[in-house]
Formats: C-alpha cells, structure tokens, sequence
C-alpha cells in the first residue's frame, strides 16, 4: 500500500477516535455506579471485515476512575504485544496509539489482510491489583479471486484436460460450470476438482467457451469467467516410403507433409549428424511448409534424414532416405599385348553410385558383351567384381587362344541411373609375318625394258624385315638394272629386264621374332592383244554406222583399254589414207559424218598398254541414199519407255529429245503435236478438236516448253524432225499433267534488275504522277507549281507578245500557260536549212565529214545567226551573235 493510503487510512482512524472519545464521555457518568471493565469499541464481538479495508478497534476502561487504570495494551492473535507507531519511522501494518482526550487505546490496521485475522486482546490493571481483559474477533472477508484461469486453454486430443478455474474467496465460494451457455451435468466425463473442471478423452467435439461460475452464499457475490476451450491435436505425419534418387551437383527437395491443429511446423536434421539443416550450408528448409531444399549435392549426402513436425500438442518425426547417383567414371583400362594361341585379359575399373555396370564392345561391332561365356564365340568371357559399398566395379573381359582377329580396339562402357562413361583400350595381337593379303596379287607386267614395280607387304606384329632372293639367292642392289626401296613391312623390287631370264618368279622373305614367311612374286613379259575376230552391225543410216565389237581375250594380263576402227571409201585401195576412230571400252561404237550412197571398207584392232592388236574384223557396207531423219529420241527423264510421264505443273511441261540423224541432209524444223487422250477398254483414244500442232523452226533446239496443257489431263505427244527430204517417223510419249492450279514458283531466268534500277524506276513513277497532276490542275483550275510560274510572268509574257508579234508563241508554244492559241507571225524569218547528216554515223567528238572524208563547210553551219523583229517583220542575219530580242 503506498504512502498517501496509509496517511488517509490513519487520518480516518484519528477522526473515528475522537468520536468514541466523546460517545465516551457522555457515558462516563451513566457508568460511574458500575465495576471497571474493558470494552472494545464497535461492541461487536466478532467483526467481519473485507481484506484491504482499513480497521480501528479502541480499547476503552469503563465504571472506574480512569486515574486508576494502568499498563493498558493490545496484544495479537499470537499473544503478541502490538506496538505503539513511532512518528520518526516507518508504521507497522498493525500498530496501537492513544486517543486524545479520553483514556483509551486504539488498535489501527491501515490494510487489512487475510493472515491478520483472528482474537486480539486488550488488557489494563486497574488500581495496580485488579487485571481488566477484553477481545474481540476479526473475521477476514475475500473476495472472489481468480487464481488460475487463463482466458484461452489448449488441451490436447484423447488425454485428460483440467480446464483451469481456481477461485480464491473468504468465505468459500460455491463454484458451478456452463459451455457454450448450457449448464454441465457433474459425472461420467465431465469432473470438478478443486482447481477446475476435468474433461476425461477431450475430443474435437469438446472445442466452446466455458463458463467457470463462482458464489459466496454468505456475501452475496457473484463472479463468471468465460474461458475459450480450443482442442489440439499432435502431429500426423505422412510417410515417405521411396528413397529420393538424386544426381550430383544438382538440385533436389524433401518435402514433408504433417497433420495437426494448430498447424505443426517443421525441422529437418541429418540422422547420423544430427545437425539443424536450416543452419546449414547448400541447404534450405521451409518450416511452414516442411520442404528441404539441397543445392550442388555432393556424394556425403547420402543417407536418412528427419523431419520433425512440432505443434503445441506434441512432436512426430519420420526418416527420409536419400540417395546420391554419382556418374560413372572409368579411372583405369591398360592396354593389352599378346601373342597369337596365348590367353590374354583387358581390365577396366570404374568407380560411381550406384556402382556401374561395365562391359566391353570391339570396335567395329555393334553388341556389348555380357556377363559371362559370349555365345558367339565361347573363347570370351566377360566376369564382374562389384563393390556396392564402394561404388566400384571391376570388369575383365578374358580372351583363350587368341586370334589375329582379336587385335583391335575395345571400348569399356560403365553405366549407370546417373550417365554412362566410355574408354577405349588396345589388345595388339602379336604375330609372324603373314602375306595373306598379297595371295591373290596379279603377276607384274613389263615389255621393251620398262620397269617393273615388284611390292612385298609383309602384315606382322611387330614389323617384319623383307629381303629378295631369286633362285635362293639374296639380290643386291644393282644401279639401273635391280633397286630395292625398303625393308620392311612394305619393300618394293624395281627391275628393268634386260633379257627373258629376268621373266621369272622372285622371292620375298619376312621374318621377324616370331617367325618367318615366303612370297613369290611372278614377272612377265606382255605383248599387244590379240586380233579381233568378229564385229557386227547394229544399225546404219545415210551418215551414220553403229558397230557391235567383241574383243579378244586378255590373256596376257593387261586389260583393253579402247577399240580403234580405220575406215575409207573402198575406191581408195592404200589404208594409209584411211580415217581413225578410237573408242574407250564399252562405249557406242559410232562412226558418223559418213557421206550417203558411198561404200567404205571398215577394220578393228584392239589397244592395251603395250600397243595395237593386228588389225581384223574387215567389213565393207553401202551407205543407203539420203533420206527422211532418225525418229527424234525423247528424254523421258526417270519414267521408262512406256510409262506415262508425269509433269511436275498443271498448266505447262518443258519437252526435251536429242537430235537424231538427219541421213544427209539438215534438219529444217521439228513438228510438234500433242492431244489429250482417254483410255476406253484398254486403248488410248484421242479426244476431237483438242489436238494442238506447232513448228519449232531451230534445228538447234533440244527442248520446247508446252503452256497450253490443262490440269489432271492425259496427253499423248508426237515429235518428228523434217529435212528437204521428209519427215521422220514421230519420237511419241504420254504425259499427265499435275492436279490443281500450279502452285510452282517459277524463277525468272533473264537477267534481274538491279536495286538501284528498282529504286529509280519507282522514283520516275511517282514524279511523273505528280507532273499529270500539276498539268491538270494548272489546265483546270489555275492551280499548281506550273500555273504559279506562268502567271507570275503573264504581264510581261503579254508585253514581249505584242511585240514579238507572237513569233515567239508561234516558234515555241506553251500550250500549258497560255489562254490563247498560237497564231504564226506576219512575216515569219526563214529559218536555216536543216542540217543532212551522213549515213554512217561518226564520232560526235569530230567535225562531220563529205563523203570525200572532207570536213563539211557550211555557212549556214558555221556562222552565227540570230533573227530580229522590227515590229513588222522578223529579220535574219548572220555573224552577229544572237541579242535578247531574237526569237530563238
């Protein structure tokens, strides 16, 4: 209690002393016939008073002399003298004073608490023999007091609750309980107890405002306190039954997902570390919504890790695995070397998580070994070594008996969830010198000293060294006779023969550690081919003879490499006059540009590297008479002869043939017909009036574009080439043409104009447009750029008009700026000649000449003239320099 309290509480007990002094004397005199005694002042014997009020109890003697009465005192509950206040300290919270005036002790409480209740006790001696006594008791009254009851509680779901209401009340209150409003029936789950109201099992359903009810039937009063009841329930976490599989270096989520009220919040630790991921580096968590979040994962995080889900009711957990795929790596594969019939392995380890699976694949196939014996060829086994823990495989691919065909590259491929690796490896398969590859060598050809080329490859592993022996003996180098380039793998023989004895087998010997191994090596001597013996005709023309030619064998080796066929009229008799014609191997035996009418002997030789054949096959034929050309050959581009061709657009097709034989003379014109046709029972059937004929006059033309064709339309088309003589028989073909509108972007093919060319053309367009427009308005309205500059000028044009007597409107009319028409001069001045130029243009740069080559002198051309008007006439004259009043 503060200062000012005290002093008011005490101010207030002196005023109520005064007043029972004077009650006291005005009784003095009815009590003075009685026995002394104490009386305690209210005379109540037990007085109840609220804790914190302030109380004055005064001790007063009665029916005595107040002379006698001595050692009067007040004395506690606990038979304790209370003490007299002292002015120069502090009161006690219970204290005694005398009342002024009277003789009495009063016993002041400023505040009344609840442990100062109780009997007190006043005592006095009177006349110094005589003990007085005299007590009163002093009943506490609290008030209702909420001790414990928190306006919002929070029991958890399925456990016991007390709803918190503790009351403090003097006397003892009577405590009862409303929810929601509703009284609570006592019994079954529903309990008092001193300190509030037990609910057994709290549900969801148990959620309201409770009413905790407290009275004090002896006072009167009454007190509510409304508590809100709100129901939580603990976590309930969803399990995370799948190991998150995650590649390094990348990034990844947990997320955990939890039940509860109030919401729970989350926390992730690493199991094995225990370590609050939220703190922790490359990693994020989210504690509303429970997600983990790692950043570049490394190999270490691999493991369980836990989610906590807290709330007010409680703290679930649940472990969520993860596991970090590690890309494989290859970190050793050795080269092998063996020798051929021994066993040999290639080894390759690579490392990763999870450990790889590794095989092996020879390069230049397609299949990888499996684990085990390989079916197609059981001298290979694939075996594995797998380390799960850690992440390590060991492959060895294991090859009995090895072959040459073993020898090569191999790649090893480790694979993984995560990527797949691959490294090559070499198994090198040594062995003795092999000439497999030369078996099947030619002989080596030579003729008239040329030299001969005799190569040894030798195939071997490790190289082998070649030497050249013939007859058994070892061959020396021998300057322009014998020269050996080389010893090995590869050795070259280079012989010039001088005699037939160097047409013979020599012998190339290999040898290198592992062994040693012989080829011959055949060189012959090769002549020209053999006559030829048959040739035949295939077809002849006025001009032209084609041949079929069958050559001789090629026995001595070397390959033909054209036919030559000499030729003359049969009138000469001496061939060395005669023409030559070669042909490469294989192509069209053609001789053309033959005269008609004309007989020509024919003979064939054959040619090789060494030379010609003696000359066979002799023919003599007679050239027919000149005649109507060869059929024109179409070109039916991919279609075969027959088939229907079809164009790539629908209204045009470009028509292509070559030029056939004219038989003697020129072709003047080919004639083109086309016709649509309909195919009924089989046969093509020309449609009538729809055929369309055209001369291509240039014998020079190859190709003829057709513009008038109709879409989806079956055509048949006649080409035949005319001379002096005839027509040939029609060149024919059938064409379809394509569906629709041609759709074919067609490409300008002469030359383009340029953008500069584009630019001024568009430029001149539009100020041309601009001139009309101007002309028109200066016509029609008087308006425009024209129609401004000539009436500016309209007054002096009218000036020099009359003076000019209109020579000028009449040599250069402006119908454009004039109102009036042009009238010719009175008298109009003769203008000079015209000027006749020559027929053969020369140079402007020069004079121009007679046609003597004599420089033109006229003075008409020579001299100036100018024209003046008098006002009457116009007058010419010549020498003078044309003056500003001359008509020109």
């Amino acid at each position: 209690m503060s200062a000012h309290s005290g002093v008011t509480g005490a101010t207030t007990l002196r005023c109520t002393a005064m007043l029972l002094v004077l009650l006291l004397t005005a009784a003095k005199g009815i009590s003075a016939s009685e026995d002394p005694k104490l009386e305690i002042w209210p005379l109540q014997p037990v007085q109840a008073k609220s804790v914190g009020k302030s109380l004055l109890l005064t001790c007063v003697p009665t029916g005595a002399d107040n002379q006698l009465i001595t050692g009067m005192e007040w004395r506690d509950p606990s038979n304790r003298t209370i003490p007299f206040s002292n002015p120069k300290e502090q009161r006690p919270p219970i204290y005694v004073d005398q009342l002024p005036g009277l003789l009495s002790l009063g016993l002041f409480i400023p505040s009344l608490t609840e442990s100062m209740a109780g009997t007190y006790y006043c005592s006095a001696i009177y006349s110094n023999s005589q003990k007085l006594h005299a007590n009163v008791t002093i009943n506490t009254i609290v008030s209702i007091t909420w001790k414990n009851a928190p306006d919002n509680q929070y029991p958890i779901k399925g456990r016991d609750y007390v709803v918190k209401c503790e009351v403090v009340a003097n006397p003892p209150p009577t405590i009862d309980w409303m929810r929601n409003g509703d009284q609570i029936a006592i019994g079954g789950r529903y309990l008092p107890e001193p300190k509030g109201l037990l609910i057994k099992n709290v549900q969801e359903s148990d959620d309201g405002i409770y009413t905790c009810r407290a009275g004090v039937i002896l006072t009167g009063e009454l007190a509510e306190r409304n508590i809100r009841l709100e129901v939580h329930s603990p976590p309930e976490i969803e399990p995370i039954t799948e190991t998150l599989e995650v590649l390094e270096g990348e990034t990844a989520s947990l997320t955990c997902k939890a039940t509860g009220k109030p919401q729970p919040t989350f926390r992730w630790t690493k199991q094995n570390t225990l370590e609050d991921l939220s703190k922790a580096d490359r990693f994020r968590v989210d504690h509303h919504r429970g997600i983990l979040t790692m950043s570049k994962i490394e190999e270490g995080d691999t493991g369980p890790y836990i989610c906590m889900a807290e709330n007010n009711a409680g703290t679930k957990e649940i472990v969520a695995n993860v596991e970090v795929i590690v890309k494989p790596k290859i970190y050793e594969l050795i080269n092998v070397t063996t020798s051929v019939h021994l066993d040999t392995k290639i080894i390759c380890k690579a490392n990763g998580r999870p450990a790889p699976i590794v095989s092996f694949k020879k390069f230049g196939t397609n299949d990888y070994y499996v684990v085990g014996v390989q079916t197609s060829d059981e001298r290979i086994i694939l075996d594995h070594q797998v380390n799960k823990k850690d992440g390590e495989t060991i492959a060895t691919l294991t090859i009995s008996k090895t072959h040459r065909s073993d020898d090569g590259l191999y790649e090893c491929m480790a694979s993984n969830k995560g990527d797949k690796a691959y490294k090559n490896g070499h198994i090198t398969v040594q062995f003795p010198p092999s000439f497999e590859a030369s078996e099947t060598q030619p002989p080596v050809w030579s003729w008239d000293r040329r030299p001969a080329n005799l190569t040894c490859l030798a195939e071997s592993i490790p190289n082998a060294t070649i030497e050249w022996r013939l007859n058994d003996r070892i061959l020396e180098i021998q300057p322009g006779y014998i020269n050996i380039e080389g010893t090995g793998p590869t050795s070259n023989l280079i012989i010039i023969p001088r005699a037939n004895q160097d047409y013979t087998d020599y012998k190339c010997v290999a040898r290198n550690v592992l062994g040693t191994s012989e080829h011959i090596i055949e060189l012959k001597l090769a002549e020209a081919p053999d006559v030829i013996q048959q040739t035949r005709l295939l077809s002849l023309t006025a001009t032209s003879i084609t041949f079929e030619i069958n050559g001789p064998p090629e026995r001595f080796g070397l390959p033909m490499r054209a036919f030559v066929v000499q030729y003359k009229d049969k009138r000469e008799y001496d061939w060395t006059r005669a023409k030559n014609k070669t042909w490469s191997i294989d192509s069209p035996y053609v001789i053309e540009n033959l005269l008609p009418m004309t007989s020509y002997d024919f003979r064939f030789a054959a040619k090789n590297d060494v030379g010609l054949s003696i000359w066979g096959g002799n023919q003599q034929f007679d050239m027919p008479k000149r005649s109507s050309p060869e059929p024109p050959k179409l070109l039916l581009g991919s279609a075969n002869e027959g088939d229907i061709v079809q164009s790539p657009y629908a209204d045009h097709f470009e028509l292509r043939w070559k030029i056939p034989a004219d038989n003697g003379e020129p072709i003047e014109v080919y004639q083109l017909e086309y016709c649509q046709v309909v195919k009924v029972t089989g046969e093509w059937k020309e449609e009538q009036e729809s055929c369309i004929s055209e001369e291509i006059k240039s014998y020079e033309n190859t190709a003829y574009k057709m513009n008038q064709l109709k879409p989806d339309t079956f055509y048949r088309i006649r080409l035949r080439a005319l001379n002096i003589i005839g027509s040939s028989s029609p060149g024919e073909m059938y064409l379809r043409s394509a569906r629709g509108a041609d759709t074919t972007v067609h490409r300008h093919e002469g030359p383009a104009l340029s953008s500069a060319a584009i630019i001024g053309i568009v430029i001149a367009g539009v100020l041309l447009m601009l001139i009309v427009v101007d002309v028109l308005l200066c016509c029609c309205r008087r308006q425009g750029v024209i129609a401004t500059l000539c009436y500016k000028k309209s007054k002096q044009h009218d000036e020099d008009e009359a003076k000019l007597g209109s020579l000028y409107g009449w040599r250069f009319p402006l119908p454009y700026c004039s109102n009036k028409e042009p009238t010719a001069p009175p008298s109009p001045a003769p203008l000079p000649p015209p000027v006749k130029l020559a027929s053969t243009p020369t140079d402007e740069k020069e004079p121009l000449k007679d046609s003597n080559d004599r420089v033109m002198i006229d003075n008409s051309m020579m001299r100036n003239t100018s024209v003046e008007f008098d006002g009457r006439r116009a007058h010419a004259k010549t020498g003078e320099i044309i003056g500003k009043n001359s008509a020109v």
